[in-house]
């Protein structure tokens, strides 16, 4: 059984992908706000993988 490579997003990928994100998001109250980029990432090693 192959075994997939993952690569985590290039910044040109990144800045792309952020151009279709134009959005601010309110003022921090609470926990902290994740990082998109390592939410990107995470979405794709899930779509790329086939996991659940």
């Amino acid at each position: 059984m192959s075994q997939k490579h993952f690569q985590f997003l290039s910044n040109e990928q990144w800045s792309l992908i952020q151009s279709f994100m134009d959005w601010e998001p309110p003022l921090q109250r609470g926990t902290p706000r994740t990082d998109f980029r390592k939410i990107w990432n995470s979405i794709f090693y899930v779509l790329s993988h086939g996991c659940r």
